[in-house]
């Protein structure tokens, strides 16, 4: 993304919607340079969090653990590699009655970076969604891994939360299926230089089961703490957010921070796929809750659906909310601080059988608006390939700027594709037009077979089941890594121990034509590649999250 003043999370038509007939937007409710995205030793490489739930910790079964690839000269993992999990120094979860690593913790489920203790390092927040305090199952808790200069991130000093440590006011203990730390996002929503982690209880039983709540946690500046007193929960149909509280929303479930305004606050997206919108069940929306000097203010929240103000209709299953991303698609000019504000990109995998479809929705003045909105399918006019149910296109997102335009361009995933095999996967990848939105033209799909220093495609692989990117290598332009936690890795033996290719940016836009990914460059890396900690085991499903 361009600018950012902090880390951030097929046969084709573009509808347009708007123009002369512009939808008005929702109620209220009551000098550039490529981003590295993540750099936790501050070396100008960026770095990458790669995560395996479904890791087995010795004999226990889906504990979980995350991979550190440090970027290099020569990509990732040419600067180095580390693994974490629960009984990795420092790392102390016996503070919630747990004496390490469980079964079906999960860690790693979830992942973001940011800058959480103001020393303009990058640090890392894990989601654990299945961890139990004590007796109470899958309540859920998160770590946070600070980064240092030369040394990157380490366990020492490290915090340990769940929502009993998170707060000194909330009554909202922990309670099975809570799911704390099913998505996270790291954001600076107020004027006091701290920063925000949000964190995702898609799982919240409030009024009803599975309605869901996202908490604000509120760390201060250089101490390595946070400030339970400061900390606040967020839940649809309360203290003014917008949309009613229904069984089964998930509320939480998706989470991007970016400024999606004008005053150089950020804002926060929330995921909903869940929401019940006009009557129909898992529909899905999108609540959007904007900072201030004082902090997110819910005087203009926005909520998005398929029923108003966006079109399409709402209709079970569409899952609108599953993926969000944040990007300047439309090279924004600066707002008051010198940053270049964000566009919102929304996943709807469930589309059409699970064809799947996504919203594209631009800013305007200090909000999001529907005035040149767009819609993107592999139905689109110019977009490879065409739809078909299961394939979930959207399922993943992520923006970066890939032609090195110095504007943002979006990365979808669409685990579900099939090729000669059933279920390989793909990304397509959709373009900024120079000063306009994004475009048809000079997209790419990406997929095993054109991968060229990758493995063929094969059934099940589902390459796009999580997106990210950044400038590994270091040479000025954004680099795509994708996963494909399904990967049968050649010469291992083991059933779906997954693997990722991250593909190399190429000749900068203007300079030796159009640029973009190179599909000829790039890597492929799993638990047995040279230097990666760990080896392959069956159903690992590296990749499952990434940042």
């Amino acid at each position: 993304m361009i600018h950012r003043h902090l880390t951030r999370a097929a046969v084709a038509v573009i509808v347009a919607l708007g123009g002369s007939a512009a939808l008005a937007p929702p109620a209220q409710a009551d000098s550039v340079s490529v981003e590295l995205h993540a750099d936790f030793d501050s070396d100008g490489y960026a770095d990458a969090a790669i995560g395996v739930p479904s890791e087995n910790i010795g004999a226990i079964q889906d504990a979980g653990l995350v991979h550190i690839l440090y970027g290099g000269p020569d990509g990732l993992g040419s600067g180095g590699s580390q693994t974490f999990q629960q009984n990795s120094p420092g790392i102390d979860p016996s503070i919630m009655d747990d004496p390490g690593p469980e079964t079906g913790d999960r860690f790693g489920a979830a992942l973001a970076v940011g800058d959480v203790d103001g020393n303009s390092i990058d640090d890392l927040i894990i989601g654990v969604p299945g961890e139990d305090r004590g007796l109470t199952q899958d309540s859920g808790a998160i770590h946070v891994l600070f980064g240092h200069v030369s040394g990157g991130l380490t366990g020492t000093g490290s915090i340990t939360l769940d929502q009993e440590l998170a707060s000194s006011l909330s009554d909202a203990d922990n309670e099975p299926g809570d799911q704390w730390g099913a998505a996270l996002a790291v954001g600076r929503v107020d004027n006091d230089f701290e920063a925000e982690v949000f964190v995702g209880a898609p799982g919240e039983d409030l009024s009803v089961a599975d309605a869901g709540q996202v908490w604000v946690l509120q760390f201060g500046f250089g101490d390595f703490r946070f400030d339970t007193f400061a900390t606040t929960q967020l839940t649809q149909g309360a203290g003014g957010v917008a949309g009613v509280q229904s069984p089964g929303d998930r509320f939480g479930s998706a989470l991007a921070v970016g400024d999606l305004g004008t005053d150089a606050f950020d804002d926060v997206a929330i995921g909903v796929p869940g929401d019940e919108v006009d009557a129909v069940d898992n529909a899905g929306s999108v609540n959007v809750l904007y900072g201030s000097a004082t902090g997110l203010s819910t005087a203009n929240d926005q909520l998005w659906n398929q029923a108003a103000p966006l079109p399409g209709g709402p209709e079970a299953g569409d899952a609108f909310g599953s993926a969000l991303a944040v990007g300047d698609f439309n090279e924004n000019a600066a707002n008051v601080s010198g940053q270049f504000p964000d566009d919102l990109a929304v996943g709807t995998p469930g589309e059409d059988a699970g064809e799947g479809v996504v919203y594209v929705i631009y800013r305007s003045g200090n909000s999001l608006v529907t005035t040149g909105a767009q819609i993107w399918s592999q139905d689109t006019a110019g977009i490879s390939e065409s739809g078909n149910p299961g394939d979930a296109f959207g399922r993943s997102l992520t923006a970066g700027d890939f032609n090195g335009d110095n504007q943002d361009d979006l990365a979808i995933g669409v685990p579900g594709e099939d090729g000669a095999n059933s279920n390989v996967g793909a990304v397509n990848v959709i373009y900024g037009d120079r000063g306009a939105a994004l475009g048809s033209a000079n997209q790419q799909f990406l997929f095993g077979d054109n991968l060229t220093f990758g493995d063929p495609a094969e059934t099940d692989d589902a390459l796009g089941t999580a997106l990210t990117n950044g400038d590994y290598n270091n040479n000025g332009e954004s680099d795509l890594l994708i996963t494909i936690p399904g990967e049968e890795v050649p010469g291992s033996g083991a059933t779906s121990p997954g693997a990722l290719n991250l593909v190399f940016g190429k000749d900068a836009f203007g300079i030796f034509g159009f640029g973009g990914l190179d599909p000829d460059d790039g890597q492929f890396l799993h638990q047995d590649s040279p230097g990666i900690a760990d080896t392959t085991e069956p159903l690992d499903n590296f990749g499952e999250s990434a940042r």
